[in-house]
C-alpha cells in the first residue's frame, strides 16, 4: 500500500514540508505500518508523529478559534441589536393557553 502514495507519474511528496507528515519515505516502518500493520513483538514508534501532530493539533485549534470569532463578529452582534422575526418558536408557544401550562404539572 505505501507503494501508492509515490509512483512515477507525479511525485508530489516533494512538495509537502517536513513538518507535517512523520516521514516522507513510504517504506519506512512509520508509514507502512499504518497500511499494513505493525510485526509482533514492535513497540509503536510514537517519536516520528509527536511533532506533525502537535502543530496539526494547534493548527486545527487556531482554524477553529479563527471561525468561531469570525461568527460571533458577522451574527453574534447583529441578534442582540436587530429585531428579526423567529416566527418558527414564537408559534408553538402562541397555541398554548395558561392554562395548559398550570394543568401540566
Amino acid at each position: 500500500m505505501p507503494e501508492l502514495l509515490q509512483y512515477e507519474g507525479l511525485n508530489w511528496l516533494q512538495y509537502i514540508t517536513d513538518w507535517t507528515v512523520p516521514t516522507k519515505d513510504p517504506r519506512s516502518g512509520v508509514v507502512a505500518w499504518v497500511f499494513e500493520g505493525m510485526p509482533e513483538g514492535t513497540k509503536i514508534p510514537w517519536q516520528p508523529w509527536v511533532l506533525p501532530l502537535a502543530l496539526w493539533t494547534v493548527f486545527f485549534f487556531a482554524l477553529f478559534t479563527l471561525m468561531c470569532s469570525l461568527l460571533h463578529s458577522c451574527v453574534g452582534s447583529g441578534l442582540n441589536t436587530k429585531s428579526y422575526r423567529f416566527r418558527l418558536p414564537k408559534s408553538p408557544l402562541r397555541q398554548r393557553t395558561r392554562s395548559d401550562w398550570v394543568n401540566d404539572g
